[in-house]
């Protein structure tokens, strides 16, 4: 699904960035598997009359007040129906349920994130910092739950 969500992005020209977000979905499909009990349950899949639109997930390792918010998204052909925003009050929501205190996520800084920023600061994330990590733009946001 991964591969779908980013289809339209214009990865840099050298291939570096598309070949280290390959690895990192890779290496978050072996995390989810090998820790069902953790990452492995921590998310769920978002149906529209039995087809699947999306999905949400996070990582609950960091304890009850530092939850991170892991991949997540819309299917392009599901887009901009209020899916994603719907999965993100879902989610906080079970957080809330299950004792976490705060939640946090990274996106791109780039144009092609900015539905995603959108969608987050309208679920009342705030915007924490700005950085660089691998030579993408990035903003980190967060939410008291």
């Amino acid at each position: 699904m991964l591969e779908r969500f980013y289809a339209a992005y214009s990865y840099p020209a050298d291939g570096e960035l598309e070949a280290e977000w390959r690895r990192d979905w890779q290496s978050y499909d072996r995390l989810v598997f090998d820790n069902l009990g953790t990452v492995g349950g921590a998310g769920f899949a978002s149906y529209e009359d039995g087809t699947l639109v999306g999905f949400c997930s996070w990582d609950p390792r960091g304890g009850l007040n530092k939850v991170l918010v892991g991949h997540n998204g819309i299917l392009p052909e599901s887009r901009g129906r209020g899916y994603g925003s719907s999965q993100i009050a879902h989610m906080t929501e079970l957080l809330r349920e299950r004792g976490f205190t705060k939640a946090f996520v990274a996106t791109g800084a780039e144009a092609f994130f900015a539905p995603a920023r959108k969608m987050y600061e309208g679920r009342g994330f705030h915007e924490i910092e700005r950085f660089a990590k691998s030579g993408q733009r990035l903003v980190r946001y967060e939410k008291t739950l």
